[in-house]
C-alpha cells in the first residue's frame, strides 16, 4: 500500500486542475488549494475534495508536501513566502533550476509532468511522463513514489537536463501550433 501524504497546493491553473484530482484519485489527501483568485481555488477544491483559500498563510506548515503550480516568474517570490513550511516544497517548472533555491531552509524538489495542460480537457495522467528531482535522496524518493501513483512513466532528471528537455518540448509544441495556424490562414485565403 502506498504512503498517504497530506498535500497543499499554491496555484489553481491548468496543471493543478489535472494534478490534484489525479493525486486525490490515487488516495492522497489534498488538504487545501490556495490561489490569488478565490473562485479558482474553490473550483479546484471541489475537484480535489479539499479546502481552499486565497491566503498563503492559511496553509498548515506541518503538511507533508506543498506543490507550487505557479508561473516560473512567480516562483522566487512564492518560495520566500513559504519559508516557514516544514514539509517538502515542490515546484512543477521545466525551467526553474533547483540550484536557484539554494539557501532555502526546507526540503524541496521538482515534479515536472511533460505535457501541455488545458482546463476541462480530459486526459490520462498515467501516460504523461513525470520528471522528478529532489534536494536530497529522501525527497527524490518521496517524489518518485508519489509520481508512480499517477503515472507509469516516471524518471529522475536533474535541473540542467530538465531545462533542455523543457526547451525542446516548448519548441516542438509551439512550432507545430504555429505551422497549424499558418496552414489555416492558407486555407482561409483560398
Amino acid at each position: 500500500m502506498a504512503e498517504k501524504y497530506n498535500i497543499a497546493c499554491i496555484g489553481a491553473g491548468r496543471l493543478a486542475s489535472h494534478l490534484l484530482p489525479a493525486l486525490q484519485r490515487a488516495g492522497q489527501n489534498i488538504v487545501t488549494v490556495v490561489s490569488r483568485s478565490i473562485s479558482s481555488a474553490r473550483i479546484l477544491a471541489d475537484l480535489s475534495g479539499s479546502g481552499f483559500s486565497n491566503d498563503i498563510s492559511s496553509i498548515d506548515p506541518g503538511l507533508d508536501i506543498l506543490f507550487l503550480t505557479v508561473p516560473d516568474h512567480a516562483l522566487p517570490g512564492v518560495l520566500e513566502q513559504v519559508s516557514w513550511f516544514r514539509g517538502i516544497v515542490v515546484h512543477t517548472s521545466g525551467s526553474f533550476y533547483i540550484g536557484d533555491s539554494d539557501g532555502l531552509n526546507f526540503q524541496h524538489g521538482c515534479f515536472y509532468p511533460l505535457q501541455s495542460f488545458t482546463i476541462n480537457r480530459s486526459l490520462n495522467f498515467d501516460t504523461i511522463p513525470v520528471f522528478v528531482e529532489g534536494s536530497s535522496e529522501t525527497v527524490a524518493s518521496v517524489l518518485i513514489n508519489l509520481a508512480q501513483l499517477i503515472s507509469g512513466r516516471v524518471y529522475s532528471l536533474n535541473s540542467e537536463n530538465r531545462a533542455i528537455l523543457h526547451l525542446a518540448a516548448v519548441f516542438a509544441n509551439n512550432f507545430t501550433n504555429h505551422l497549424l495556424t499558418i496552414s489555416e490562414e492558407i486555407l482561409e485565403r483560398s
